[in-house]
């Protein structure tokens, strides 16, 4: 990790050139190596656009295990130099692209695509969810990976940073963590007594 420093999340003014760590908790992935072969198979909000997603605080991972019936919890680690952040618009190469994307799109479907997407949290916001809603997550996906934009990041209420990953090639390492969902307590007769 010689590139970048880990950040340390309290302290996360600037995101795009760093390397975070992140936390994932879903599907297997084998040999470790994640695949958006099953995008849009998670709980249906796209609200970054359509990858892979992932989350700083471990804690708030192991959420997302109700999902599956075998989670299983990954360690991560990503480099966010072509991750765009839709509030601030930034990194400016990455709104370029989007905006190059759209218009292109434009001029291909013959219709207006920017502005149109008012479901963000199926398709994502701003200009990727105007893009995804255009023409599908898979699509939207590869159209973002080839003209450079790796991923989406935001910083959530709490200090938490989601992170979005269309590339998967920007997932710079990844460990499989022990992981077992925590059972419910169960109630004996007495204690209702």
């Amino acid at each position: 990790m010689n590139k970048s420093r880990l950040l340390e999340i309290n302290n996360l003014t600037k995101y795009a050139g760093e390397i975070i760590q992140a936390f994932h908790c879903g599907r297997d992935v084998g040999d470790g190596k994640f695949s958006i072969d099953h995008l849009g198979s998670g709980e249906g909000m796209a609200i970054l656009g359509p990858g892979i997603y992932f989350i700083t605080r471990q804690s708030t991972a192991e959420i997302y295990s109700k999902y599956h019936e075998v989670p299983f919890l990954y360690s991560v680690t990503i480099d966010t130099t072509n991750f765009y952040e839709d509030n601030t618009g930034k990194p400016e190469h990455c709104r370029d692209s989007l905006l190059k994307i759209i218009d292109d799109l434009e001029l291909k479907l013959g219709r207006k695509v920017k502005n149109k997407n008012h479901e963000s949290l199926t398709y994502g916001r701003g200009g990727i969810g105007d893009i995804n809603k255009a023409v599908g997550h898979k699509e939207c996906n590869r159209l973002l990976v080839e003209n450079g934009i790796d991923g989406a990041i935001e910083k959530l209420p709490g200090g938490d940073i989601e992170l979005c990953v269309f590339n998967t090639n920007c997932i710079k390492s990844v460990e499989k963590i022990p992981f077992s969902r925590p059972t419910e307590p169960r109630i004996s007769r007495r204690s209702w007594e």
